[in-house]
């Protein structure tokens, strides 16, 4: 995104090292932040784990969740724990083989899956 772009937007990117620091961080910002809401959150999956702690952070605080790299097994088992039989959006193309899984979570007339 374009600085001048960037203007309109509040975004928070969190810095970690490692995924154990970033299931941490997250869980951290979540905790320490009650009233705490993002419009859209874009969660880049790892492809090997199964530790849902950020994306179940990401989940509470969000309106939208993209979930991406979501074709792998681990982080499909990882959407269903969280989200279960919630409907939602699959993008992404077979050239790249990488797709995404786009969440509505806070049903409202801004949001709507097409």
């Amino acid at each position: 995104m374009s600085e001048e772009a960037e203007r309109d937007y509040k975004i928070h990117r969190i810095g970690f090292k490692g995924d154990l620091g970033y299931n941490e961080a997250m869980e951290k910002l979540v905790q320490s932040n009650p009233g705490l809401h993002v419009d859209l959150a874009f969660y880049d999956a790892n492809h090997k784990s199964r530790d849902d702690r950020a994306l179940r952070a990401i989940a509470k605080i969000s309106d939208i969740v993209i979930v991406h790299d979501a074709n792998f097994e681990e982080v499909t088992t990882m959407c269903r724990g969280i989200f279960g039989d919630k409907p939602f959006k699959l993008h992404g193309n077979d050239l790249t083989e990488a797709y995404s899984r786009i969440y509505i979570l806070n049903k409202s007339d801004k949001w709507q899956l097409q």
